[in-house]
């Protein structure tokens, strides 16, 4: 019958509100990300005053190939920018398959037992020996 009566709750006619929330699904943030690979690259020069003119930044290394000789040349620079020494390589062709094909000669190399022998018998000569002293 008679609702009792409370102060603190007014009830008014209002919508069932609710605050929607606007999502961008089409668009994702991408954390921007540092390279820290070194890069490896290939370029081509004229001759070694081209190789020392080349550029490069920091942390990268630089594979020179001479357009005017069979030379390739390996460039670098450190962390910090600065150069480190320029390497020099000849390009030669590799005839064969293997490079080392011919067996070891070991016919000069010193047994291990002779080695001791010629070793214990410089000592014993050293030690034999008077030593002169001259005051």
């Amino acid at each position: 019958m008679f609702e009792q009566y409370n102060p603190y709750f007014q009830q008014a006619n209002v919508p069932n509100y609710q605050p929607t929330y606007q999502q961008n699904v089409g668009y994702q943030y991408q954390k921007p990300t540092q390279n820290n690979e070194q890069t490896n690259t290939f370029q081509w020069v004229q001759g070694q005053s081209g190789a020392e003119a080349y550029l490069l930044g920091p942390n990268q290394k630089v594979i020179l190939m001479d357009s005017d000789a069979p030379v390739i040349y390996y460039k670098s620079t450190d962390m910090n920018g600065r150069y480190l020494p320029m390497v020099t390589y000849d390009l030669v062709e590799r005839k064969g398959s293997n490079p080392r094909q011919e067996p070891l000669d070991t016919s000069s190399f010193v047994h291990k037992d002779e080695l001791d022998k010629l070793v214990a018998d410089a000592i014993e000569r050293y030690l034999s020996e008077p030593s002169s002293k001259e005051v």
